[in-house]
């Protein structure tokens, strides 16, 4: 009898730097793209607290795949900007300028050098990677697709 609750295994990373979250329904996997947008509160703490430290490590552990090389692009950009590169600024789009204002409210003079990186890339991700009707659509079918198959296991048992 294969049980109704969808086990966690891991994030994993897709061609287009998304990360969804590889889960098991008895010998079936799934893939669940985690919803940003907060839709409460709880939701709110739980993007914040758990999702994205989750895909922050999941980018540490993975840093050369080429899913992440829009991020090593903008943060080399985001250096020059640190550095005074009035043009690094200056040539940043809608999207960059968003994600830089963002990074901006997520560090300040006394955040360690090495932290600057996971707050910038977690940034990125929720801003630049995420923030689009794209990525919102794979969230909701992945979502519907895991309701519609956990339905099915729990009509079977």
């Amino acid at each position: 009898m294969t049980p109704a609750v969808p086990e966690f295994l891991r994030y994993e990373i897709d061609a287009d730097g998304h990360a969804y979250q590889r889960l098991a329904l008895g010998e079936e996997s799934l893939a669940l793209y985690p919803l940003l947008d907060p839709i409460s509160l709880e939701h709110a703490l739980e993007v914040e607290r758990t999702i994205l430290p989750a895909i922050v490590a999941l980018y540490e552990s993975e840093r050369t795949s080429p899913a992440f090389e829009a991020f090593h692009r903008f943060f080399e950009r985001f250096q020059a900007i640190r550095r005074g590169d009035g043009e690094a600024a200056a040539s940043l789009d809608e999207l960059g300028a968003r994600v830089l204002e963002a990074i901006r409210a997520a560090i300040n003079d006394f955040t360690p050098e090495e932290e600057i990186e996971r707050r910038a890339f977690a940034c990125f991700y929720r801003q630049a990677t995420c923030d689009n009707d794209g990525y919102r659509e794979k969230a909701r079918t992945s979502l519907n697709e895991l309701v519609l198959r956990v339905s099915e296991v729990h009509a079977g048992n």
